[in-house]
């Protein structure tokens, strides 16, 4: 900023008595507001310059009184709210549901990026990745407005948040803000539906044919505690008669069906409920519990829709 003069009669009134403390006159420059008294050595206040003026036009009529210099000042340039939080956009590349105890849906590495939006003139200090609240990689200083970085050897293989939060100056005095923008990977126990031959299909059974490609025996889908549900029974090759047992089997947590709703009929009182507890809904062999509903007369009915109410 250029260096220019103003003279005690040019200020508000409102602070020509601070002025006759620093002498006839002060000079405003990059930095530093210095006081200006004949045969006295000039006094220095600290005032920050080094931002961004955020205001448009001169607030005329506005009362600055009991102001000091530096408050004078910073309103001038400055308006109030001195600083106004950033907000930050990050993009979750997970946003589906991802099979809790499944290898493949394991997530090693985490994409971070997304945006920052500064509110303030003031500037944006650190920027921070964590995972469920723990620090991945290093601090990054003086990000930009935008952020993209892959944080590796993470092994993140359960409901987990990942996180982006930043510091930033508050005010002429250093003081700083956090601002954190959060998003959520599901990890989520899969549910069962399908056709066996029998009404005892153990867990390891059903998992397993429901995760054979091409098979038309059992499906496999990802929910969290839904209140509702609608399959599709399509028994394939096992529709010849007599036919076989419909089954609906689902993560012990989830609440007890209250309807089953097939063809405008509530086919419940048909199912029967037991639980089953076995390490084979796992790869790595821990034990769950199981609700199971078995039908308890054979179908051979096909593309068949029975909407599951909890």
């Amino acid at each position: 900023m250029s260096k220019s003069l103003i003279r005690k009669n040019q200020l508000h009134p409102d602070i020509s008595d601070l002025v006759g403390q620093y002498g006839s006159g002060f000079f405003v420059t990059s930095g530093q507001v210095s006081g200006i008294s004949a045969g006295t050595a000039a006094t220095s206040l600290s005032f920050s310059g080094d931002r961004t003026i955020t205001r448009t036009s001169f607030p005329y009529g506005e009362n600055v009184g009991g102001s000091t210099v530096i408050e004078f000042l910073n309103n001038v340039f400055f308006p109030p709210p001195p600083f106004v939080p950033a907000t930050i956009n990050l993009t979750n590349p997970y946003p589906d549901l991802r099979e809790y105890g499944k290898s493949a849906d394991t997530i090693n590495s985490v994409n971070f990026n997304g945006s920052i939006t500064a509110n303030s003139s003031t500037g944006i200090k650190n920027l921070i990745y964590r995972v469920n609240g723990v620090q991945q990689g290093s601090t990054v200083s003086n990000p930009s407005t935008s952020f993209t970085n892959i944080v590796n050897a993470l092994n993140i293989n359960d409901t987990s948040s990942i996180s982006v939060e930043i510091t930033r100056d508050i005010d002429v005095n250093g003081n700083t803000s956090l601002t954190n923008s959060t998003q959520t990977i599901n990890f989520v126990k899969p549910y069962y539906w399908g056709y066996a031959l029998t009404q005892g299909a153990t867990p390891i059974t059903i998992r397993t044919v429901a995760n054979l490609v091409g098979n038309q025996q059992f499906s496999k889908g990802l929910s969290s505690s839904p209140s509702s549900l609608t399959l599709t029974f399509s028994p394939g090759d096992l529709s010849s008669d007599p036919g076989a047992y419909m089954y609906f089997a689902y993560p012990n947590e989830w609440n007890n069906l209250s309807s089953a709703i097939g063809s405008n009929y509530d086919l419940l009182p048909n199912f029967t409920l037991s639980q089953i507890t076995d390490t084979g809904w796992l790869q790595n062999n821990t034990s769950w519990t199981y609700k199971k509903y078995v039908y308890n007369l054979q179908s051979t009915a096909t593309d068949y829709s029975i909407t599951f109410n909890f």
